[in-house]
């Protein structure tokens, strides 16, 4: 064995070895030997991988606040609330019970005749809200799908809040429940079908977590006179369980 080979031999045997790779004699011919690459430069690279991957998880998190995280900007304290109860109740069929339907019909009840009314009825399930919680907001919301008979566009629907109880599968208009004097909130027919409308029920939610009323529900009419043939019929989407069906947000 030549010098250089008893070297290079004693170097791997030394005490200083950590990752080793090895590197060819230099330009005299002189053995470089094993070059250690220390535990301690391990560490410093895992520190730095950690440091990096922290980074990029809080630029990710303060980018998808900034950009109003999920449901396009809504308040992220906002809940949706689904439909419990739902009913059509007609004037002409003051004794029909239509169930659970997929659409509830709005429409005023002054035509060329009288009795021409078509309201809905609408609940909630708002137990999981904690008594005695703040309202921030409250939107009841409902899928205007289509029309017919006359373009209802610009025509206010007003909401009022019902005061007796009702059930989806035994209600008609004869026995239809109770309700305010006033409405808690109107709201214009869009001129395009295809979107949401909207009213607010902020005061009335926060009476029902306050104990103050009794959470029926809402009925929403139209009580602007037509006073002629083909009354504007509004029509909205009614289906549980749906993505289109009614619900309120809450925050």
């Amino acid at each position: 064995m030549n010098d250089e080979s008893q070297d290079i031999k004693e170097h791997i045997g030394s005490e200083n070895v950590g990752i080793d790779k090895y590197e060819p004699p230099n330009q005299y011919g002189e053995p470089k030997g094993y070059q250690s690459i220390k535990p301690e430069s391990k560490s410093k690279m895992k520190i730095i991988f950690a440091v990096i991957v922290i980074a990029v998880i809080v630029i990710g998190i303060l980018l998808f606040v900034l950009m109003g995280g999920f449901h396009g900007g809504q308040n992220e304290q906002a809940k949706l609330y689904s439909i419990k109860d739902i009913a059509q109740i007609s004037q002409r069929s003051p004794d029909y019970n239509y169930g659970s339907t997929e659409t509830i019909t709005v429409r005023n009840e002054y035509g060329a005749t009288h009795e021409w009314g078509e309201e809905g009825l609408i609940k909630f399930d708002l137990s999981s809200i904690s008594p005695g919680s703040t309202i921030s907001s409250a939107k009841l919301k409902i899928y205007y799908s289509k029309w017919n008979d006359n373009n209802p566009s610009g025509r206010k629907l007003n909401l009022y809040r019902i005061t007796s109880d009702w059930d989806e599968d035994m209600v008609t208009w004869n026995n239809q429940p109770s309700y305010a004097t006033q409405p808690t909130a109107d709201s214009s027919v869009p001129s395009a079908t295809g979107v949401w409308m909207s009213w607010d029920v902020t005061d009335d939610v926060q009476d029902f977590v306050n104990g103050q009323a009794t959470n029926y529900g809402w009925k929403i009419t139209d009580g602007n006179y037509w006073g002629t043939y083909n009354i504007p019929m509004v029509i909205f989407k009614a289906e549980k369980n749906d993505s289109l069906s009614p619900y309120i947000e809450i925050s």
